[in-house]
């Protein structure tokens, strides 16, 4: 992974990667440095261990020996002797053990701060992108990261009218004396975020049928949802979608939030004549026509016909209990400022 990564490094920047030739052999010595004096210090408390469990093991076989010839307050003392012998060498060694994290966060902090002055530099000169920057910082793997874009007509108009007031208060500074011309060009372009999009794996979500402006679809994936009106507190509706759901073959998954909430559907439901199970094993795949009870936490629940397959949450059920709790609230808020 160290390899992996310093060589990612140079391949973004080679010239701001030269942090890492000075940070990485200054971590290696510390650590070395560390390991070397630890090795000593951990064969001293062992020892110290063993003359401990020596002069127990004396105290203990003898026992009467001591008693007998008075020698209790001579053993206490020899044995407050080895134990602050072990107490002092296991200081030494632990103390010295620990200097490990603090070498690392330390070289690792010393080199964010070098990449950022040096970075800063580079940007200033114009010879480094923020991009690129953020890239040293924390970058994604190519290959196993997915970029997911929810409305992209959308998210293309929301950037217009970012970039446009950025570009409009820069404008202004720069008149104004307030900044360089160089650092006008702060934050990427749009065309640039979609170009680097192309290279990655990207998801694009969308609740209409239109094609996207500049993006290059490979494939459409068309996927019917639907919501899940409340039930406001009424078993009986709820038994009457499951039992239409069953018929239809869904399978069906009701999501609580107390296990002992579950356990106490899974019995409602039987009293209205409905079979479900309570089960947290996802592995096994349901049969048609089923319903389970879990537990987990779910906001809304939702529906895909197409797969046949419903999700209801607790909220679904209780929303009114909810409500209501939520307007009590808010009364007794609004009756304390008064």
């Amino acid at each position: 992974m160290l390899i992996f990564a310093t060589s990612f490094a140079f391949r973004i920047n080679s010239t701001l990667a030269l942090v890492f030739l000075v940070a990485l052999p200054t971590l290696a010595v510390l650590l070395i440095l560390i390991i070397i004096n630890v090795g000593p210090l951990y064969g001293r408390m062992q020892s110290a261990i063993d003359q401990v469990n020596r002069c127990i093991q004396e105290n203990l076989t003898a026992i009467r020996v001591v008693k007998s010839y008075v020698r209790g307050d001579y053993e206490v003392e020899k044995f407050g002797v080895v134990n602050e012998n072990l107490k002092s060498e296991s200081e030494k060694a632990f103390g010295t053990a620990v200097l490990n994290m603090p070498a690392m966060q330390f070289v690792m902090y010393a080199t964010i701060l070098s990449l950022l002055l040096f970075g800063g530099y580079l940007i200033h000169e114009g010879r480094l992108g923020i991009g690129e920057l953020t890239g040293f910082l924390s970058y994604f793997p190519k290959d196993d990261t997915l970029f997911v874009l929810d409305e992209p007509n959308r998210l293309n108009e929301r950037m217009e009218l970012i970039l446009y007031e950025y570009t409009e208060s820069m404008k202004n500074r720069l008149e104004g004396g307030y900044i360089l011309p160089g650092q006008t060009d702060m934050i990427h372009g749009i065309e640039s975020i979609y170009a680097g999009l192309e290279k990655k794996r990207t998801l694009l979500l969308s609740a209409l049928d239109y094609k996207p402006e500049k993006f290059a679809v490979a494939e459409y994936v068309r996927i019917d949802t639907r919501s899940i009106s409340p039930y406001h507190n009424s078993f009986e509706y709820l038994a009457d979608d499951l039992k239409k759901y069953k018929r239809s073959g869904y399978k069906s998954i009701l999501v609580c939030n107390s296990r002992t909430r579950a356990a106490r559907i899974v019995q409602d439901l039987a009293d209205l004549g409905l079979t479900a199970y309570f089960s947290e094993d996802f592995e096994n795949e349901m049969l048609e026509g089923t319903i389970m009870v879990t537990y987990g936490s779910l906001h809304k629940g939702f529906e895909y016909p197409l797969l046949r397959f419903v999700v209801i949450a607790e909220n679904d059920i209780f929303a009114s209990r909810h409500k209501k709790r939520e307007n009590a609230h808010l009364l007794d808020r609004q009756g304390a400022a008064q």
